[in-house]
């Protein structure tokens, strides 16, 4: 990443050096660093360590930042880029739906699959809370397991699904039917 403001600094941890983006130093540029609120300063740092020279973060992205009134009308969009995203199923599944689609609509037009993919690495979290279908007999914490376990096979087959998606010639429309039988068929109740 270059470094426009000239504000990479490091500093030395148990006898290794770190790279980091001083907004002290930036602060000779702009006097107004100092009033913004914490949240701000964070993206204003992620914005020095991601200038690319506006490939994705230029410098006016990073002005922007640095003179930003809490008062005054947005007047411009910015590249926050966090190191991860996190994505929850309910939200991150119909997000690999669009990838697989985007990756369609780039073959179609004569490119490749492979050069649709997220910018920035993304976690796939399908999660699955305990439940209690049984109670007050001797053998209710294995068919509790039993229970557990067997949604957990369904989520987990339904999450290969979507990987195998990113895989296949399927078209948009044939996706999305196949998400949703694969989701009723999570929450399919014996």
């Amino acid at each position: 990443m270059s470094d426009i403001f000239n504000v990479r600094d490091t500093i030395s941890v148990d006898g290794k050096e770190h790279a980091y983006y001083s907004l002290p130093k930036l602060t000779k540029n702009f006097a107004n660093i100092s009033k913004l609120p914490f949240c701000m300063k964070i993206v204003l740092e992620n914005l020095l360590r991601n200038e690319d020279g506006g490939q994705s973060v230029g410098e006016n992205h990073i002005e922007a930042v640095a003179n930003w009134d809490a008062g005054a009308e947005a007047s411009k969009e910015i590249a926050f880029m966090p190191a991860r995203v996190v994505l929850q199923d309910f939200t991150g599944v119909p997000s690999v739906v669009d990838l697989a689609a985007m990756r369609d609509a780039v073959v179609e037009l004569g490119g490749k699959a492979e050069q649709i993919n997220p910018f920035i690495p993304s976690e796939l979290v399908v999660d699955h809370s305990v439940q209690v279908d049984a109670y007050g007999r001797e053998d209710a914490l294995d068919l509790n397991e039993k229970s557990n376990l067997s949604v957990i096979m369904s989520a987990m087959s339904f999450c290969i699904g979507v990987v195998m998606l990113l895989k296949t010639s399927l078209s948009y429309r044939q996706r999305q039917v196949l998400y949703i039988r694969s989701t009723l068929s999570i929450w399919h109740v014996s």
